[in-house]
């Protein structure tokens, strides 16, 4: 892009969701996981309900992610 490189927005919109979509989303019974305080992940929202009702929690076959440190 060379002297037009500062024009570039990768920038995502904005998103809008309605209240009552988080109503429903909670239902599923979301965060979970048995190894929620001990793992590194800011983004895994865990197993849900129905997972757990079919699967179990799985906590030999589960491992969570590492801390990362943010000193580092």
């Amino acid at each position: 892009m060379n002297e037009d490189r500062e024009a570039l927005n990768n920038a995502q919109p904005q998103l809008f969701i309605d209240e009552a979509f988080w109503t429903e989303f909670m239902r599923n019974g979301f965060y979970q996981c048995i190894h929620k305080e001990q793992c590194g992940s800011t983004q895994c929202l865990g197993l849900n309900t129905a997972y757990i009702k079919k699967y179990g929690h799985q906590e030999n076959i589960l491992t969570p992610l590492p801390k990362i440190n943010s000193c580092d």
